[in-house]
């Protein structure tokens, strides 16, 4: 293990390979404010992506930011970095690998039962705030 994961649990899953699981640092855990200055990023339109050879809008929104994404015979194009997600960017190259150029947000909508277990079980008032805010759009 090389000390840029020293804070990041490791798991084996064979002799030859492994995966490790992390968690943001506090100062970049979101509040109630984060959480919504997040939320407005969110593109018009669900991501089209293609299973078995035909479009198919997924059941969220998802935007790339700094490096085209590619997946399933699409590409989510990128668009700049904004600022408000720049700290998120720059810890992931010092906890990770400093050669991450992009990002990949998925956002859900609660009220067509979407949501995130992670988040509600992390940050269970923000989340809560979250769906509020999605409620306006």
């Amino acid at each position: 293990m090389t000390a840029a994961y020293a804070d990041f649990e490791d798991h084996a899953l064979d002799d030859g390979h492994r995966f490790f699981i992390g968690r943001l640092p506090q100062e970049l855990g979101p509040n109630v404010a984060g959480f919504e200055a997040l939320c407005v990023l969110h593109p018009d339109d669900y991501h089209v992506l293609q299973i078995h050879g035909r479009p198919l809008k997924t059941p969220r929104w998802q935007q790339a930011y700094g490096a085209d994404y590619h997946y399933t015979g699409r590409t989510n194009a990128a668009l700049p970095v904004p600022a408000e997600l720049e700290p998120f960017r720059d810890w992931a190259r010092r906890a990770v690998d400093a050669r991450l150029n992009g990002l990949l947000l998925n956002w859900y909508d609660g009220d067509l039962g979407h949501y995130c277990p992670i988040c509600e079980r992390l940050y269970p008032e923000c989340a809560r705030q979250y769906r509020e805010v999605l409620k306006i759009w």
